[in-house]
């Protein structure tokens, strides 16, 4: 049973398979392009496609306008095996709709709602993500730190890296 999660008037959440993120796409993109997202940058259009296309599951969040019209609000995508692990990427909420609790309903409904119905809920899933910032919005959700002598990664050759160390 999916767990509701509260929105501002004249928003609406979208989590489904063929559901906005695919009609978004392109305003995505731009999303992960502005000055204030420092991970995207190295993406181009064609593979943020894919990564929609291909993700777990992608809550969007909408406005819905007075004159009818929607524009993009918020996004997330999670990249998981459907079983017991996910990672959580590309959270952002676009600039005029920060401040009103959209990341926390999206992150909300990344981390409570990814399961299929039926199965173990997704909030028994060890989730994971990488942030330089917002800790406090994931602690929110009970990410912690990582155990540093745990983690690993591995950087693949011939892409540039995008964070400072």
């Amino acid at each position: 049973m999916p767990v509701p999660i509260p929105l501002p008037p004249s928003y609406r959440l979208d989590s489904s398979p063929s559901g906005l993120a695919t009609e978004y796409a392109r305003e995505i993109f731009d999303a992960l392009m502005a000055d204030e997202v420092y991970w995207g940058k190295y993406r181009p259009f064609g593979m943020i496609k894919r990564q929609i296309e291909r993700a777990w599951r992608m809550p969007v969040i909408v406005k819905e306008n007075e004159d009818g019209t929607e524009e993009l609000a918020a996004f997330a995508r999670v990249v998981a095996d459907g079983e017991d692990f996910a990672y959580l990427d590309d959270v952002c909420v676009l600039p005029k709709h920060q401040k009103l609790g959209l990341a926390k309903a999206v992150v909300r409904d990344a981390i409570f709602n990814s399961g299929k119905e039926g199965d173990e809920s997704s909030e028994y899933w060890q989730w994971v993500l990488w942030t330089d910032d917002a800790q406090k919005l994931y602690a929110g959700v009970d990410f912690v730190p990582a155990q540093v002598p745990r983690a690993m990664e591995r950087l693949r050759p011939n892409r540039p890296q995008v964070f400072d160390p």
